[in-house]
């Protein structure tokens, strides 16, 4: 546990792939291809969800709308399986990427941000958007408890 500094990283930068419940043996599922940018690149890139437990399989069909949940998946709108009640709210990442960011973000005792010299103050990005109880100091180590058993969970299926 240290500091922070931000890095300008932006939510659906960490929505290029999701790690989904599946819909048959509730285990971790992969939508994949990952892609580099949440574009209409997108929408009309085939996916396909995957089940290393049990080998459930879908491809996905092209779309012209996306769907932007925070609880479940941009392309089949499966629950996302990094997900906890955690101080009476539910804390959710898109896949193990984004939670060890969460992680990192939590983690650290003093966080800062600095102005970007081409693009000013960023109001976009992940630490800016978080929702306040999760950047309190008084829930940190909840948090960090139950991303830990997040990250557990999720390791228990590989």
């Amino acid at each position: 546990m240290g500091q922070f500094t931000e890095d300008r990283k932006y939510w659906y930068l960490f929505a290029n792939y999701f790690v989904v419940e599946c819909p048959v043996c509730k285990g971790p599922a992969e939508i994949l291809p990952k892609v580099d940018w949440v574009s209409k690149k997108m929408l009309s890139t085939q996916r396909k969800l995957l089940c290393s437990s049990c080998g459930y399989f879908e491809q996905s069909r092209p779309k012209s709308i996306m769907r932007m949940n925070i609880d479940c998946d941009w392309v089949f709108g499966y629950p996302l399986f990094l997900k906890a009640d955690c101080c009476g709210k539910e804390l959710v990442a898109y896949n193990i990427e984004h939670l060890n960011y969460l992680r990192s973000i939590v983690a650290g005792k003093q966080r800062s941000r600095r102005k970007n010299s081409e693009y000013g103050w960023s109001n976009g990005s992940v630490l800016s958007r978080l929702p306040s109880w999760i950047k309190a100091a008084k829930n940190r180590e909840k948090i960090l408890k139950v991303i830990d058993r997040l990250t557990c969970r999720v390791h228990k299926y590989s």
